[in-house]
Order: C-alpha cells, then sequence, then structure tokens
C-alpha cells in the first residue's frame, strides 16, 4: 500500500501562518481540485499533531472555510490516553475545535461517554448532547451497564479535569433511580478534588438506621478537609477529619460534634490530634491531644475502644549511639486501668531522659550512661498515698564480653544506679512539712555474669542445629520501696525477651534485689528451606522472696516458675507459644498466637489463658451486674480470631471475633464482604459487641454498614482492565 507525505502539498495550499499549526497528514491516495481550494485524502488517513493522532477512511480539506471534514469511521487518541470513536468530523486545521457525531469516548481506560455528538472547543472543553456515561464495560452480550449517568449535556474540562452532568438521570441495569438538575464528578486523571463522596448506610441498635454523608475539601496540594455529617432517628453529628503535609512534617486532626437523644440536653464531642514534626540538629517533635465530653460516647459511635485517654507534647532525638527525650503529658482513666489511674482519674506527667554510649579503650566493652527525671501528679489513690511525686536517677552500665576456651562466651555487666524521690499529699499550705512530704534517696551497686556455650550442627540435606545453654547469676544491693509491695510492678511478664535481664521491672527506678541466677537452653534449627524451629526453657532461683511482681506473672515469690516458648516459621506460616509451669507441672499461662498469609488469604489467631489472676476495675464483664472484686482470683482465657479470604476476582470475605472463655460468650463478632469489579465496589460489615465495659452507660450493640463506591471518577486502583467499549 503506497503511504503518501503530503506536508510539501498542505503547505502550498495554506497561508504560511496557517502552515505552522497545521498537522502533519498521511494517506494512500490524495488528491487537489483543478482550482486548488480543495484537497481530498482516501485510505487509511493519519492525521499527526503533537497532542493528538486521528486515522478516518477519508479527509477533504476546503481552503475557503479553513474547514478539515473527517469521514469515518474514525478514532482519536489523545495525549493523555482517552480514545474517542466517531462516525464522522468537522475540525479545524489545528484540530482544537470542531464537531463529531456519533461519538464514543474513553477516558483514561476507565469512564466512557457515547453521545450523538460532540463539541471541541480551545482544545480544553468536550461537550457532549444526548450523552450516557459509566466506567462499566458494555459488550453486545451484556449491552446494559450495570450503572450509568445519561444527561442532556456532558462538559469534559480537561484542565480542571472535572465532568458536568446537566439534566442527568442515574440508572442502575437500566433502571432510572433519581435525577439531578446539575452533577459535577472528577474525571479518572484527578487524584483529589473538592465535593461529595459516596454516602455510607450505617444501622446500629442504639443509634438507628442513618446516612453518612462525606464532603471533601481541598487546600491546596498538602491539605484538606473531610466534613461528614451523620444524620439517623436518633443522632445529629457532624464528624470532621483535617490534614496536613509539611515540609518538616505532619498533622492530622479528628473530631465530631453530636446531639443524640441517649443523653438529654447534653452536647457530646470528642478531639483527636496527632502530629510529628522535624526540627533542626535531628529533634523531632511530637504532638499528641485527646479529649472528649464524656467517655461513652468513643465507644458508642465506634471511635474508639481505648481505655484511657493521653494527651501531651514530646520532644525527642535517637541518634547511633545517644538518645534524649522530654515530655509534658496528661492521662485520663476511661473506664478504670490497672496501671496508676483509675476511671475519671487524671495523672499529670512531666519527664525527660537521656541514655549515651561510649567505647572506652581503656576499659574495654561498652558504657552505658543513663538519666531519667519524672514529676508526677495524681489521685491521692496512688500507692503511696499521695498525689504528687519528684523521682529522679542516674545510671551507669559497663558490658563486656570475651570468648573463652572450648567456645564458652563470658560476658559481665556491671551497674551503678542512684535515685531520690520524694511523694508529697496535696494537703493546706499550714500544715506541717513533715506531714505533707516523704523524701527517700539511695544507691544501687549491681552486676551479673553470663556465661553461654553454643554448639553448631550442620546435618547433611537438612539444615542447621544451633544448642545452646545459658546461665546468669546477678546481684544488686537494695531493699524496695515503702509502696512497692502494694503496687505490682509493671505487670511485667516471665518470657524469652527478660530471662537475662538485669531487672524485670518496667519502671526505671525499681529493681530485684538481692541474689539470683537465671537458666535457660535455646535450641534452634534452621532448614534448608528457609524454615526455622526453636524452642526456649528457662528459669530464675531467688535467694531472696521477691513479692512485687504480680499473681501469674511467673516471676513473683523466691524463683520463677518454669518458662517453655517454641516458635515454628515456615513458609507462609508463623506460630509461637509461650507457657508459664509451676513445679507441680501445673500451667499457670499458656499463650498461643498463629499467623498465616498468601495472595489470597491472611489470618491470625491469639489464644490466652491464665490461672488465678485477681479481677481488676478494667476487667470486662459478662453483664452489666457483674461487680469486680480484686480479692477474688479467677481463671481468665480468650480467643481472639481474624481472618480474610479474597474468594474470586470480585469477592472478597472477612471475619473477626473475640471468645471469653472464663465468661463462656462471645464478646464481639464481625463479618465483611467486598465485591469489586470494574465500576463498583460494594463494602458490606456487620458486627456485634456482646458484652460492655464496667460503665452501663455502654450497652452492647449491633453494626451494619453499607458503602458504595462508583468507579471511574477520581484516580482508583482497582486493577481491573477493561475489555470493551460502550455501544450505542
Amino acid at each position: 500500500m503506497l503511504r503518501i507525505l503530503l506536508q510539501s502539498v498542505i503547505l502550498a495550499l495554506l497561508p504560511v501562518a496557517a502552515a505552522a499549526q497545521f498537522p502533519t497528514l498521511v494517506a494512500d491516495s490524495v488528491s487537489v481540485s483543478a482550482d486548488g481550494s480543495t484537497l481530498t485524502a482516501t485510505g487509511n488517513v493519519e492525521i499527526l499533531s503533537d497532542r493528538r493522532r486521528i486515522r478516518a477512511q477519508g479527509l477533504v480539506f476546503e481552503r475557503e472555510s479553513d474547514e478539515l471534514t473527517v469521514i469515518g469511521p474514525l478514532t482519536v487518541i489523545d495525549e493523555d490516553g482517552s480514545v474517542m470513536v466517531g462516525e464522522s468530523a468537522e475540525l479545524t486545521p489545528d484540530l482544537q475545535q470542531g464537531i463529531v457525531r456519533g461519538v464514543r469516548i474513553l477516558l483514561n481506560e476507565n469512564t466512557q461517554i457515547a453521545a450523538a455528538e460532540m463539541h471541541r472547543v480551545d482544545g480544553r472543553y468536550l461537550q457532549f448532547f444526548k450523552a450516557v456515561g459509566s466506567s462499566c464495560n458494555v459488550c453486545e452480550e451484556r449491552p446494559v451497564p450495570l450503572w450509568s449517568i445519561s444527561a442532556e449535556r456532558v462538559i469534559h474540562d480537561a484542565v480542571r479535569k472535572q465532568l458536568y452532568f446537566y439534566d442527568a438521570r442515574f440508572e442502575i441495569a437500566g433502571i432510572p433511580i433519581f435525577r439531578i438538575h446539575r452533577l459535577r464528578l472528577p474525571d479518572p486523571t484527578l487524584d483529589r478534588a473538592t465535593g461529595f463522596l459516596i454516602p455510607r448506610l450505617k444501622t446500629t441498635t442504639n443509634l438507628g438506621t442513618g446516612i453518612k454523608i462525606p464532603y471533601f475539601v481541598t487546600l491546596g496540594d498538602h491539605a484538606d478537609v473531610l466534613l461528614t455529617p451523620y444524620l439517623s432517628s436518633r443522632t445529629n453529628t457532624l464528624e470532621g477529619r483535617v490534614r496536613r503535609e509539611l515540609s518538616f512534617g505532619s498533622l492530622q486532626v479528628l473530631g465530631a460534634v453530636t446531639d443524640d437523644d441517649l443523653r438529654s440536653h447534653d452536647v457530646r464531642s470528642y478531639l483527636f490530634a496527632d502530629g510529628q514534626f522535624f526540627l533542626p540538629r535531628d529533634f523531632r517533635l511530637n504532638l499528641d491531644l485527646e479529649l472528649v465530653s464524656d467517655h461513652a460516647y468513643l465507644w458508642t459511635y465506634g471511635y474508639s475502644n481505648v481505655d484511657r485517654l493521653s494527651s501531651g507534647i514530646e520532644i525527642t532525638r535517637s541518634r547511633r549511639d545517644e538518645s534524649m527525650s522530654a515530655s509534658i503529658s496528661m492521662l485520663e482513666g476511661v473506664f478504670g486501668t490497672r496501671k496508676r489511674i483509675g476511671a475519671d482519674d487524671k495523672l499529670y506527667l512531666g519527664s525527660a531522659a537521656y541514655q549515651r554510649r561510649i567505647w572506652p579503650d581503656a576499659i574495654g566493652g561498652e558504657v552505658r550512661l543513663a538519666f531519667d527525671a519524672e514529676v508526677s501528679k495524681g489521685p491521692d489513690s496512688t500507692p503511696t498515698g499521695k498525689d504528687r511525686t519528684y523521682r529522679a536517677g542516674v545510671r551507669t552500665d559497663w558490658l563486656n564480653s570475651w570468648v573463652l576456651d572450648r567456645g564458652i562466651v563470658a560476658a559481665v555487666r556491671t551497674q551503678i544506679a542512684a535515685d531520690a524521690r520524694i511523694d508529697s499529699p496535696d494537703t493546706r499550705p499550714d500544715s506541717p512539712e513533715e506531714s505533707r512530704r516523704e523524701s527517700e534517696s539511695r544507691l544501687i551497686p549491681s552486676a551479673a555474669l553470663e556465661l553461654r556455650w553454643p554448639h553448631l550442627q550442620i546435618a547433611e540435606g537438612r539444615g542447621t542445629n544451633i544448642l545452646e545453654p545459658v546461665v546468669q547469676v546477678a546481684w544488686t544491693d537494695t531493699e524496695p520501696r515503702r509502696y512497692e509491695a502494694d503496687d505490682p510492678g509493671g505487670y511485667a511478664e516471665f518470657d524469652e525477651g527478660n530471662l537475662l535481664a538485669l531487672s524485670r521491672f518496667q519502671e526505671f527506678d525499681r529493681y530485684e534485689r538481692d541474689w539470683r541466677a537465671a537458666a535457660g537452653l535455646g535450641w534452634t534449627h534452621l532448614a534448608l528451606d528457609g524454615s526455622e524451629y526453636s524452642i526456649t526453657a528457662g528459669r530464675l532461683f531467688r535467694r531472696s522472696r521477691e513479692d512485687s511482681f504480680f499473681p501469674g506473672s511467673g516471676l513473683s515469690s523466691e524463683g520463677s516458675d518454669w518458662l517453655l516458648s517454641a516458635q515454628v516459621r515456615k513458609n507462609r506460616l508463623t506460630v509461637s507459644t509461650r507457657s508459664i509451669i509451676d513445679d507441680g507441672t501445673d500451667f499457670l499461662r499458656f499463650e498461643a498466637k498463629f499467623a498465616w498469609k498468601d495472595k489470597l488469604t491472611s489470618a491470625s489467631g491469639r489464644y490466652i489463658w491464665a490461672s488465678g489472676i485477681p479481677e481488676a476495675p478494667d476487667t470486662e464483664m459478662t453483664d452489666d451486674t457483674d461487680t469486680p472484686d480484686p480479692d477474688i482470683a479467677r481463671d481468665t482465657s480468650e480467643i481472639i480470631l481474624e481472618a480474610s479470604r479474597v474468594v474470586n476476582r470480585h469477592w472478597a470475605l472477612s471475619v473477626d471475633g473475640r471468645y471469653d472463655g472464663s465468661a463462656d460468650r462471645t464478646t464481639k463478632a464481625g463479618l465483611g464482604a467486598i465485591y469489586k469489579n470494574e465500576c463498583v465496589t460494594v463494602d458490606i460489615s456487620v458486627s456485634r459487641r456482646f458484652s460492655t465495659s464496667e460503665s452501663t452507660s455502654v450497652p452492647a450493640s449491633t453494626d451494619l454498614n453499607i458503602g458504595v463506591e462508583l468507579g471511574g471518577f477520581g484516580r482508583n486502583d482497582s486493577g481491573y482492565e477493561r475489555s470493551c467499549m460502550v455501544r450505542r
């Protein structure tokens, strides 16, 4: 087939000014009228410009009218990937303006629009008449799309990346659902735009059936606001979110204001703010704000399930051999906690910490320097009986290790710590000083010797076995503070991570005392296929009784209970268990976790069983009449499961649940399903909270959420490839 380049012919026919904008023309054949006023091209015609390409069966150019008549069927491909087909067209030579009849267009390989006629204006606007739009595949075997929007007129603004529908009608499977005079939607290439998002339907037993209508507002490229009215028969709520990205950090604010009939004449609200900012010289500023009008509000509306609110400001810096931090914070109990505050109590904290590592050549090894200070003000129900505490401490550690004969590894750690503490009640100013303040200071030396003897065995064709016995002897010269017997320390639990710790308390100023020893044995198998199997067993031995750890931790009394843990990592499966066993081989605590993840399935679960744990104020109750009694110990158990599965190309299912074995009842259950294709995503979830916290203002509830998202408007990552275009 003969291809003729006609650029020279066009230049001869047009004035120089017009020729500068005229695109290149390629065709099989060309003819020019006798008077030179008309050019006709036929056979595989292509019109090429910097911004688009047109393919057609023929072309006629009239010099007098300065107009191109394109004979179809024709195809127009724009630089942004949009594809358009039509029956015929009349265009200006620069292709920036014109009319296309019987048009069908595919925007960004996503949204399709079919119209009787289309006008191109100034190279920016596409105006469609008698149009229908959809992002659903429409083929001969499926002539009716799942959903579509029909309109008398549609305008596409290529600069603002917006679609405007006039006298529009929304249809599902060809059935009209509602009409709207004017509708504005983002085109498929736009990432963010101001406007309404898809509403979500929500039904709960406490709040009734309602709808959430989110409205998104862009504030430049790095900030936005999301306002979501939530309306139901029992509540009028306005939810909000503000996000701001900065060159030196980010800030996010969440909140809501509610007027409901759950509490008469009370306006309910909450405000959570979180910010991270990078400062000069590697410093980092963290802001945290959590405020709520009433604690039941967060649980009732599903905004948060926290049992403690935390607000404060913190400055930190972390480097390879140095870390420092300073913070001021307020903690507020929601439903009671096992820590230092109970329900409705507030604790104010100011703290500072500094740590540094040094490698001195003179003595070898590593030296660690640490400083910690804290000022707190809280309720007088703290273990000290005082509501104000001032504490400061310094600590110096020296660590070194050597490899001895026969492969034995010896490690030594010495520590000298000093701390001071002042506990003061908030009494009248005229009270005697000695009755208002109690102070205590001490110097605490500690030392530990650790011996390891690793054995390595390479099993041909099976992998590598590592057997490592370890023994540690430690000593600390101190006495417990007077309040420690009534304040279980940190709720630390005996595990393989602290088997060889110098102190297993979590607090900076609490120490294990006197002589103690730890013995353990670890075995690890590294298989050739990448699988890993390990078992750790260990125990502590003390000369003096230690009653400062809470019962069930495995660390109380003169010695400890036996620790036994195991881990398996094989392909996509991870399983770990940890057991605390007493001398009578009875299990006091057992925990098992598993996780599985592949391309289609994700699942995780946890089982916890503990014997003889005292009840605490934050214990979840089985009904509204239960009252916790800290003097009563009971067995507790819980099962937590979460799983999701991609069933096929369109469907995905998820399930989660919690079961309280001690109460023999399910405390939470949820089920979700997502259907997704190239043009719609439907998300349905239902959850049930069976039990409540100790506050009877949070009753059990069932929640149903339904969300529908239409594809093709705004950028999305559906991942579905198109196979056919809209057919009229």
